[in-house]
């Protein structure tokens, strides 16, 4: 994967970004203006990165399906619950015959007052693996991004 995804946890606010080229072969441009940015519902989104028709196939049927879910339920999900709509689908997607070849990213602002963290982000891989981080990247970046935000991550970011 030679396209790159990241996110950061700050104290009171997630950032989510994204290289806009696609890549293939390791040297080819095939696209220099792709969006790998969903919006999951109004106070969470979702970056992905994998095979190009996996990733906009399965973002958008994540995200449509959490609209659904709040049109019929009168609730918005949280990003947690979002998170784990989102790896729960990657990992029984893994267990048929259309499996989905994508990394993802989920963040957001919870609007609980009971949260702890406000601010959570999430990194969830192509096998439904998800774990909570302060700094998560996927893609070509991940070796520098991991890096330096393990090093220079602060707490009151």
């Amino acid at each position: 994967m030679v396209e790159s995804i990241i996110g950061i946890r700050g104290k009171d606010f997630v950032l989510l970004a994204q290289d806009a080229n696609t890549t293939k072969y390791g040297i080819l441009n095939m696209k220099f203006d792709t969006n790998r940015l969903f919006k999951l519902s109004e106070h969470c989104a979702m970056l992905a990165a994998g095979e190009p028709g996996d990733v906009v196939q399965f973002a958008e049927y994540v995200g449509k399906n959490i609209q659904l879910y709040k049109m019929i339920n009168g609730i918005e999900l949280s990003p947690y619950a979002c998170a784990n709509f989102t790896r729960h689908e990657m990992a029984t997607s893994l267990r048929s015959r259309n499996s989905f070849l994508a990394n993802v990213i989920v963040g957001g602002f919870s609007t609980n007052e009971r949260d702890q963290e406000r601010a959570q982000l999430y990194s969830i891989d192509y096998l439904g693996a998800m774990i909570s981080a302060n700094v998560v990247a996927h893609g070509f970046c991940q070796f520098f991004a991991l890096a330096i935000g393990d090093r220079l991550w602060k707490e009151d970011l």
